[in-house]
C-alpha cells in the first residue's frame, strides 16, 4: 500500500511535503528538500545516512526528528508530558472548546 500526502503551505516555518509509504519495506520516500531539512546534504556518505528518531503517542502526535536535535528533545518532552494526567485533562478540556 502506498500513502500519498500532497504538499501545501502551512506557515512560514512549517511546510508539508509529499511522501510515499511503502509498507512492504516499511520505508518512507521523501523529496530532497525534506531530506535536507532533516539534515541530509550531498556530502553525507550514503552508508552513514542521517540518524532520525520517530516519537509519538496515539492517536494525537507523531514526529520524525534528527536524533539529538532540539526538535528531538521537544518531541521527547511532549511525549513524556502526554503521560501526565493533568496534561491529558487540559488537552481534553481544549478539545471541548
Amino acid at each position: 500500500m502506498r500513502l500519498l500526502v500532497e504538499a501545501r503551505h502551512v506557515s512560514d516555518s512549517r511546510r508539508e511535503f509529499k511522501v510515499i509509504l511503502d509498507e512492504s519495506s516499511r520505508s518512507l520516500y521523501i523529496e530532497q528538500p525534506l531530506a535536507e531539512a532533516l539534515g541530509w546534504t550531498p556530502e553525507v556518505r550514503a552508508e552513514a545516512g542521517v540518524p532520525l528518531t520517530l516519537r509519538g503517542w496515539a492517536p494525537n502526535y507523531f514526529v520524525v526528528t534528527r536524533s539529538g536535535s532540539d526538535g528531538d528533545e521537544l518531541a521527547k518532552a511532549t511525549v513524556r508530558s502526554s503521560q501526565d494526567p493533568k496534561m491529558q485533562e487540559a488537552l481534553d478540556y481544549l478539545k471541548e472548546r
